[in-house]
């Protein structure tokens, strides 16, 4: 929903394809939950026990983050490159192909938990990256209205759902 919001405001040509990534770009959380539950569980603990993010403890952990097992997984479903990119890199990434995209997924993920979603497993959340606020070239005026657009559209589909 967030990535569609900010990719509308920003004229993203499109913004459809970047609602699905900010749908999609978690789904290799999805996948090691499934199939590697204790090592998941392992990588939860110590970023909560260290307040490191848990994409770095998952390297460790796992040999891969969350984001590069999620690419693995968008590869073999053969997803187009811009949402395969979103899923790879949506973590502060200096791949310029990828850039673009991920600026809305890191953004959308950043407002989140500014208005009240709380991180998957209790993970710290990780700070605005300067260099994507300013790439993203949206006053920073505009973002408290922006989440509370994304707040209300989230409690619609909640209620949709009884939730």
């Amino acid at each position: 929903m967030g990535a569609k919001i900010l990719a509308r405001i920003r004229k993203h040509p499109k913004s459809e394809e970047v609602s699905i990534a900010g749908l999609m770009h978690d789904i290799g959380r999805l996948v090691a939950d499934v199939f590697l539950t204790e090592e998941m569980i392992q990588a939860i603990e110590e970023s909560q026990r260290t307040s490191r993010p848990l994409y770095l403890v998952e390297e460790s952990t796992l040999g891969a983050s969350h984001a590069e097992i999620g690419r693995m997984a968008a590869e073999k479903w053969q997803l187009p490159d811009m949402i395969r990119n979103a899923i790879a890199y949506h973590h502060p990434s200096r791949d310029q192909e990828a850039y673009a995209i991920t600026l809305f997924i890191h953004e959308v993920d950043h407002l989140a938990y500014q208005y009240g979603f709380p991180p998957i497993h209790g993970e710290v959340p990780m700070p605005m990256d300067e260099r994507l606020l300013e790439a993203l070239q949206i006053p920073l005026a505009q973002f408290d209205p922006i989440g509370q657009v994304i707040l209300k559209e989230a409690e619609e589909v909640g209620a949709a759902f009884g939730l």
